[in-house]
């Protein structure tokens, strides 16, 4: 089987890029499809970015929900300290 790519923990918590990568996935696979097409042609880049569309291209739907990436991870929660006196 397949291994999910892991993400960038950094940037899948960042609330605004998971929302723009929300928004970009209701526009359907055309919309996806030009934004590849521009980061492969804009950072000439053009193998590494179709090596990892290959690479995410040969897992299932049912191996991304058994891997629990079928949805965005819950939101981060941080604690918070506060000092008295």
């Amino acid at each position: 089987m397949t291994a999910i790519p892991t993400p960038n923990s950094r940037l899948m918590a960042n609330l605004s890029y998971r929302r723009a990568i929300e928004r970009l996935h209701s526009l359907g696979p055309r919309a996806v499809g030009e934004l590849v097409s521009d980061l492969a042609e804009a950072e000439d880049c053009n193998t590494a970015v179709l090596d990892l569309l290959y690479r995410y291209g040969r897992l299932t739907p049912q191996m991304v929900q058994k891997a629990g990436g079928d949805a965005m991870p819950p939101n981060p929660v941080h604690s918070v300290v506060r000092r008295v006196g």
